[in-house]
């Protein structure tokens, strides 16, 4: 079952762009709860990544006013 969970965090890596444990695998039961909780993954990853752009465009304006 070990190598299967393997296989497939690679695949979910690859289409869905996140990376999830072989314990976030076990631990999730049913399809459902693995897939919400992808989803959640993905949702804290681009609200991480919109908060780092952000600054970043901060940042960069910051030195333009300098």
């Amino acid at each position: 079952h070990s190598l299967l969970a393997v296989r497939m965090i690679g695949e979910l890596r690859a289409h869905y762009a996140v990376t999830i444990s072989i314990r976030d695998v076990f631990e999730r039961t049913t399809v459902r709860s693995l897939a919400q909780y992808i989803d959640e993954r993905r949702r804290e990853d681009a609200l991480r990544l919109e908060v780092a752009l952000d600054l970043a465009s901060s940042d960069d304006q910051e030195l333009i006013e300098l």
